[in-house]
């Protein structure tokens, strides 16, 4: 018996998107994957900090899309089976990801190189495509990928990156997950 996980997530959007988010997407496999692999990306709330996530997708959505014209915070329920979650704040999880990098690292390196440049590749941060080199490898049945994560938010502060999380992602790559999607926050 497979037990069910349900997840609450936040994602920043502009209004013209809504429609489509729960909709599969084909990924280009000539640019690096985001850091958590290839998905719909959400923000969750962490153990204990209630509304965080709706505050990074708004914090979110003034960083990072600034052009959008109508911008939302949509708030979608997810419905996911436990063992198909690949939780990276797990320690075991972590000792593995960075095992396959030692053990793969040249083709990682092969594969890194032959990438169209863009902004995660300009980042320096290829955890999204080990995660993907992995998943294949393996043949890993994941639907979501989750982590304790840094965004930088506010572009006026020098500290780009950081190790020490201000937020929890999720990225979904099996968007059957999705049950309900609501418009929570208009922005304009």
């Amino acid at each position: 018996m497979c037990l069910k996980t349900n997840f609450r997530g936040y994602h920043g959007t502009d209004k013209s998107h809504f429609d489509s988010l729960d909709k599969d997407k084909e990924f280009s496999s000539q640019t690096l994957p985001c850091d958590l692999g290839n998905g719909l990306y959400f923000f969750i709330d962490r153990v204990n900090k209630t509304g965080e996530a709706i505050e990074n997708a708004k914090k979110y959505l003034s960083r990072w899309k600034p052009k959008y014209k109508n911008k939302i915070i949509v708030e979608m329920e997810l419905d996911l089976e436990q063992d198909k979650v690949l939780d990276l704040d797990d320690q075991v999880n972590q000792d593995i990801f960075n095992l396959f990098i030692d053990e793969n690292e040249e083709d990682i390196y092969n594969e890194l190189n032959h990438l169209i440049e863009n902004n995660t590749k300009n980042r320096g941060n290829i955890d999204g495509l080990v995660l993907e080199i992995m998943i294949r490898a393996y043949d890993i049945d994941v639907k979501a990928i989750m982590k304790e994560t840094y965004t930088q938010f506010d572009m006026s502060k020098q500290r780009k990156r950081s190790n020490i999380p201000n937020g929890k992602e999720l990225c979904l790559r099996e968007y059957s997950a999705i049950k309900k999607k609501s418009i929570c926050k208009e922005l304009w």
